[in-house]
C-alpha cells in the first residue's frame, strides 16, 4: 500500500505541474478590461494629436491672409484718426487798415482806399464761407469713407474670427488670441 500511495501522490504532483505549466484560455477579465482602456486612451491621444496637426496646419495656412487683416484694420484705424483730427485753415484775411498811413493821403484817396478795403473784406468773407462750407462737406465726406473702411475691415475680419476681438462691437484685439494667429499656436497644443 505504500507503493501505492507513493504512485498517487507522485501522479498527483505531475497533475500539478502540468496545469501549472499550461497557458490559460482567456486573461482575466481585469487584465482584459486594462487593455481595452489602454487602447481606447490611446486611440484618444491619436485623435487628438491629429486635430492638433490639423490645427496647426489650418493656421499656418490662414495666417498670412488674417495677419494682413489685422494690420489693415490698424490702418484704416489710423486713418480714421487722422481724419478726425483734420483741421480747416482759414483763408489769409486782408491787411488790416492802416489809419496811420492812410492818414499821409489826400481825403479823396483814403475815401477810395477805404471803399477798396471794405470790398475786400467782404471778398474775403465770401470766399471764406465758400472754402470751408467746401472743407466741411469733403471733411464729412473723408470721414464718412474713412468709418465705412473701418466697419468693412472689422466686420471682415469679426466674420472669420469673432473670438479676435476682445467684444461684440470692439475693434481692440484680444491678446492671446492675436498672438496665438501670429505664433500659430493653438488652444491647448501648448506650442
Amino acid at each position: 500500500m505504500g507503493r501505492l500511495l507513493m504512485r498517487l501522490l507522485l501522479l498527483a504532483l505531475l497533475l500539478l505541474i502540468s496545469a501549472c505549466g499550461r497557458p490559460r484560455s482567456a486573461p482575466p477579465k481585469d487584465i482584459q478590461r486594462l487593455g481595452e482602456k489602454s487602447q481606447v486612451m490611446q486611440e484618444r491621444r491619436q485623435a487628438q494629436l491629429q486635430r492638433e496637426r490639423n490645427a496647426l496646419e489650418r493656421c499656418l495656412r490662414e495666417r498670412p491672409e488674417l495677419e494682413a487683416q489685422m494690420v489693415s484694420l490698424r490702418r484704416a484705424e489710423a486713418e480714421l484718426a487722422r481724419v478726425k483730427q483734420e483741421g480747416y485753415v482759414s483763408l489769409p484775411p486782408p491787411e488790416p487798415w492802416n489809419e496811420d498811413r492812410e492818414s499821409r493821403y489826400r481825403l479823396e484817396d483814403r475815401e477810395a482806399d477805404w471803399q477798396r478795403y471794405l470790398q475786400a473784406q467782404e471778398d474775403w468773407k465770401r470766399r471764406e464761407e465758400q472754402q470751408r462750407s467746401s472743407w466741411q462737406v469733403g471733411h464729412q465726406s473723408r470721414l464718412q469713407v474713412a468709418q465705412a473702411t473701418l466697419d468693412r475691415e472689422a466686420r471682415e475680419l469679426r466674420s472669420r474670427r469673432p473670438d479676435l476681438f476682445t467684444g461684440p462691437g470692439s475693434i481692440e484685439f484680444n491678446a492671446d488670441v492675436a498672438s496665438q494667429i501670429r505664433s500659430c499656436r493653438a488652444i491647448g497644443m501648448g506650442r
